[in-house]
């Protein structure tokens, strides 16, 4: 080895210690600016899988950045390479599966769906297990000690392992399988605006899906031109953000859920101009008419008490002006579709609600 590479080694050794020290710095600070949220909506909450996804991604993201910001385990030597390759199996598995179960509910629990997602899931495991069951064996095999007086302790990386540069795949081609799934079925649900949580999972699915793909993009494209500074970088920092998107996803869900959940009012979304009186017949405000029953009131009404349920009204529609009571034909199929959309929106959120609710 010449003194080119000996000095490029010593420069990467330098930019990951850097790197994992900053994003170790960066989940800690999102731990106590959101500790109260937290405590709100994830400790206090039913223990669920959700609950136990959130604190995977948190906790077990914040104890490998400070692992390996600690300088304990020498660079790019087994130890650090196994635990580097352990945390951040968790964190993927931790995120996928909460995506995995936001795309069950948007598909209310599909077959179809369910063995979609189990095959493609199945196929990245089994693809990723025999990728790296292959390249690490080879990897430490040719892993050779930093010389005793450099003033950093590591092992010299092998860069010209193929295997290496296929590692990223199978992830890259299940996240994107993920975000088609999540984006196609919100997007069929009509403008996001009227429904906020449609809105919230396709926004955030969105942006994870943006920036984790581009990270591993990154990682790839170092791999196979053997840029050894940003592919330490960029593996450094993918492990803090999905740490970070892992539970960010869960507040966000549950954020909004709570904060409809106090709102004072009833949660309908068809109009009612008339109110029942439980023992006189019913009343209006243009005068006496004769009315269904409570009992014939359409499904997508809900008759609970105000902060009993936390189903989500379309942002526009709570706020529509009355509509007459003539309607035309066209009016009405507008109409007609709308509810529909409505519909479909509130079976999610109540499918969903149920699993995720604080």
């Amino acid at each position: 080895m010449n003194q080119w590479d000996a000095l490029q080694y010593l420069k990467d050794s330098r930019r990951q210690s850097i790197h994992s020290v900053a994003s170790s710095t960066w989940l800690l600070y999102d731990l106590l600016t959101t500790f109260d949220q937290e405590v709100t909506y994830v400790w206090r909450s039913a223990n669920s899988l959700p609950k136990y996804l959130y604190f995977v991604s948190r906790y077990v993201g914040i104890a490998g950045q400070l692992t390996l910001a600690s300088g304990q385990l020498p660079i790019f030597c087994p130890g650090e390479l196994l635990a580097s390759l352990v945390f951040l199996a968790c964190m993927l598995l931790s995120i996928e599966l909460s995506l995995m179960l936001r795309i069950d509910a948007l598909y209310g629990r599909s077959r179809q769906v369910r063995l979609l997602l189990g095959i493609a899931f199945f196929i990245e495991i089994a693809s990723a297990t025999v990728i790296n069951g292959l390249l690490y064996p080879r990897t430490f095999r040719e892993l050779r000690p930093f010389p005793p007086d450099w003033p950093v302790k590591g092992c010299f990386f092998p860069t010209n392992v193929f295997l290496n540069k296929l590692c990223w795949i199978p992830i890259l081609s299940f996240e994107t399988l993920l975000f088609c799934l999540n984006a196609a079925k919100c997007i069929s649900y009509g403008p996001l605006d009227d429904t906020p949580l449609i809105y919230r999972l396709f926004r955030d699915g969105s942006a994870y899906f943006i920036i984790v793909f581009a990270i591993m993009i990154v990682c790839t494209v170092a791999q196979f031109t053997n840029n050894g500074g940003l592919s330490t970088v960029a593996a450094v920092w993918i492990s803090a953000v999905l740490s970070y998107s892992g539970c960010h996803l869960l507040l966000s869900i549950r954020k909004i859920a709570a904060r409809r959940r106090h709102l004072d009012l009833t949660l309908i979304s068809v109009r009612v101009p008339d109110v029942y009186d439980e023992d006189k017949s019913p009343i209006s405000s243009d005068g006496p008419h004769s009315y269904p029953p409570p009992s014939t009131i359409p499904p997508r009404v809900s008759l609970a008490r105000p902060g009993e349920s936390i189903e989500l009204v379309p942002r526009r529609l709570s706020h529509a002006p009355r509509e007459d009571e003539q309607h035309t034909d066209s009016s009405e199929s507008c109409s007609s579709k709308r509810r529909r959309s409505e519909s479909q929106s509130d079976s999610v959120s109540t499918a969903w609600l149920e699993q995720w609710k604080p």
